[in-house]
């Protein structure tokens, strides 16, 4: 579930605010990707949504740990002399 659909899940932001604890403007910000939750802000949010919000939710998925070995991010081979 995105943080979005999370917020609105509540009828309206005022709705939203009174339940979550946070400002209305706070929380329509953030459905409209203009500011993002502080790390507290959304382990609040996490905490009062029962699990059904994670960080990857609130944040975006976390970069890969893997590296890309294929050929074409390997760039250019280069002929040997």
């Amino acid at each position: 579930m995105d943080i979005k659909s999370f917020i609105e899940s509540y009828g309206t932001y005022a709705q939203a605010a009174e339940s979550l604890g946070f400002k209305e403007r706070t929380l329509a910000s953030w459905c409209r990707h203009e500011r993002t939750p502080s790390r507290a802000q959304a382990r609040a949010l996490i905490i009062k949504s029962d699990g059904r919000l994670t960080y990857e939710d609130i944040f975006g998925p976390l970069p890969s740990s893997q590296s890309d070995t294929s050929p074409q991010a390997q760039g250019p081979e280069r002929e040997s002399a």
